[in-house]
């Protein structure tokens, strides 16, 4: 036997598959061909999910899935499959689980018949898997990406034609063809984790001068002289967290991060390869915080005014004494003022009051407030007028 040939890919698979089967292979038909099974078949997602329904076909003898159109099956082990039909409890959980994983290792660089060619059909990823299951709930079966439904969208992105191009006929480009699989993902989450390296540099030089900054400051203006005297500091103000001074030196911070990393990217003419995008989501989040913290701070200006407000115009309980405290005030024996005196007294408390009435500037409620005023100066002018000469006996 070729030694070669022997340790190759496709002789690997093909051990895997022969020893590691899993019943749901027996349906690849009835979810669409080799290309297609491994993402209808929920039995072959890298997932909790996935590994469920492996348990679940143990148990029930049925597949789980998705037809061509996305709609939620269940299908029936065909006979020829329900020897990899655990007999009890403890081989059921072992060919769910054991032989599950190993499948699904097999699988990732495709099926025997698609090993090597064209890159294989492979398994979707994590994120592609849960995509999928999630299309089948009515709330999302509902809704199309695009030109497509969300079930046809899933699976041209599973087999890369949905990020293919076309030439001028409208036909696939063979060679352009670009698989959205777990290798897909493994390698997006693999560059991601590159580009969070600079991200996450930036943070920690930002935070470090704050912490450093205010440390100093403490230290100064506490007179911070020895290491025991360190309890006298205000962390609060030292913590480079957590408050709106260090959200918006961040803000600023990877503002001017990814404004000049598209700036190269565009100048590279590398859009979409250069741009750093955890870049970007880092300065979408420091956005959010930053006008957080903002419209928290105009909500308590706003709620202090309110307040100011209430307790400019509240009618209060020492304002229901009002004609009891005149009566006793028009008391000449106590005010001590003569006839002439106590009527330029209450004249000029008449005009303050029409001027206070004049002067009155309370938004969106002003000509209210007016008007309780005046109702109010009318009655007591009524009342101070009939009541003149009874109060001085005169």
């Amino acid at each position: 036997m070729d030694s070669k040939k022997e340790h190759s890919l496709e002789s690997a698979v093909r051990y895997l598959e022969g020893k590691y089967n899993i019943p749901s292979d027996g349906n690849t038909n009835q979810f669409g061909g080799a290309l297609q099974h491994h993402l209808r078949d929920f039995a072959h997602h890298p997932t909790i999910i996935g590994l469920m329904f492996s348990i679940l076909t143990q148990f029930t003898h049925k597949a789980y899935g998705t037809s061509t159109t996305g709609k939620f099956i269940i299908l029936d082990i065909p006979d020829r499959k329900k020897h990899l039909i655990g007999k009890d409890v403890p081989e059921k959980i072992t060919f769910a689980t054991i032989h599950w994983f190993f499948h699904l290792v097999s699988d990732m660089a495709g099926s025997i018949n698609t090993v090597g060619k064209s890159g294989g059909t492979g398994i979707p990823g994590p994120i592609l898997s849960l995509a999928k299951e999630l299309s089948v709930l009515p709330f999302f079966k509902k809704n199309n990406v695009g030109d497509h439904k969300l079930s046809v969208f899933l699976s041209k992105l599973f087999n890369g034609t949905l990020l293919a191009d076309h030439d001028e006929s409208g036909k696939i480009i063979k060679d352009s063809v670009l698989r959205f699989d777990l290798r897909a993902e493994l390698g997006v989450l693999s560059e991601l984790s590159k580009q969070a390296v600079p991200v996450i540099a930036n943070e920690c030089i930002v935070r470090s001068f704050y912490f450093i900054r205010h440390f100093g400051y403490e230290l100064k203006t506490n007179n911070i002289d020895s290491i025991s005297n360190l309890k006298d500091i205000n962390w609060e103000n030292v913590k480079p967290y957590d408050n709106p001074t260090i959200t918006r030196m961040l803000t600023i911070a990877t503002g001017v991060f990814t404004t000049v990393d598209i700036t190269e990217a565009i100048t590279s003419k590398k859009i979409f390869i250069a741009i750093n995008y955890v870049g970007i989501g880092r300065f979408v989040v420091a956005i959010n915080q930053d006008v957080g913290y903002h419209l928290k701070s105009r909500n308590i200006k706003n709620i202090q005014k309110m307040y100011k407000d209430i307790d400019k115009n509240t009618f209060r309980k020492i304002d229901s004494n009002l004609y009891e405290r005149i009566q006793e005030d028009m008391n000449t024996d106590k005010l001590g003022l003569t006839l002439e005196q106590t009527e330029i007294l209450y004249n000029l408390e008449y005009y303050k009051t029409l001027n206070d009435i004049d002067n009155t500037n309370v938004i969106g409620i002003k000509d209210e407030i007016k008007i309780l005023k005046k109702a109010w100066l009318d009655e007591w002018q009524e009342y101070i007028s009939k009541g003149f000469e009874s109060f001085l006996q005169i």
